[in-house]
């Protein structure tokens, strides 16, 4: 998870292309100690350390990174907040339809469409 402090006027600029990069699969705006929030899934410390010094702090307008490691994980409710690779969420989508009755199947499949 990424708190990004940045100049306001770029607020939405920064948003988009963090949007952009593969690694990142939720962006959020925020009112608060940060401006943005980025969150993602990364294999190890120095997959982090690239994408924060390299594709996130030379971005236009990024004042600062705080980065928080998850650590433990006490509760997730996947259908809350689901992180996960896109391919991922194509094939959690495809097993969760399977599992329902043919009449709600075109309706979930309408409602929980994956993001291009």
């Amino acid at each position: 998870m990424m708190g990004i402090d940045a100049d306001p006027s770029r607020v939405s600029a920064i948003a988009e292309e963090l949007r952009q990069i593969p690694e990142i699969n939720c962006v959020v705006l925020l009112l608060g100690r940060f401006n943005l929030l980025a969150m993602g899934l990364c294999t190890n410390i120095e997959q982090i350390d690239h994408l924060v010094k390299a594709r996130i702090r030379t971005l236009p307008g990024v004042q600062r990174v705080e980065t928080a490691i998850f650590v433990h994980n006490l509760k997730y409710e996947a259908g809350v907040a689901k992180i996960m690779r896109r391919a991922e969420h194509a094939e959690d989508l495809a097993c969760e339809a399977s599992r329902l009755p043919n009449s709600r199947r075109k309706r979930s499949a309408r409602k929980h469409a994956a993001p291009v």
